[in-house]
């Protein structure tokens, strides 16, 4: 389980919980927010991001991919503007900037 702020995310049962709160959240959202965080000492490229979660999309990826990043935004309650999870570098990638109560290092089995 990982925690951040009031929200925990248990990337196993790919559930993301805010307080005792289960939130509605696609399965693949959960996925591509812990893999964020797993990997939040680094900005994660786009290109990574379509192969690892999207590998058959072709160019249709691309929307799936901003799509997922602004549910994830929404779930949230974050501002693309000023963020406080999620930054955007724009045309390369997204790092997830919030401050979880293990290091990234620790894993979650998606590096």
């Amino acid at each position: 389980m990982l925690r951040f702020d009031d929200f925990r995310l248990d990337p196993a049962a790919l559930q993301i919980f805010r307080g005792d709160a289960q939130l509605d959240a696609p399965p693949q959202v959960v996925e591509v927010l812990a893999y964020l965080i797993d990997n939040g000492g680094r900005t994660v490229g786009r290109r990574e991001l379509l192969d690892r979660f999207w590998p058959r999309a072709g160019t249709g990826g691309d929307a799936s991919l901003n799509t997922c990043i602004r549910r994830i935004r929404a779930l949230l309650g974050d501002e693309a503007d000023a963020p406080l999870y999620i930054r955007t570098r724009p045309r390369s990638g997204y790092r997830f900037i919030g401050t979880a109560d293990a290091p990234p290092a620790a894993g979650f089995g998606y590096s």
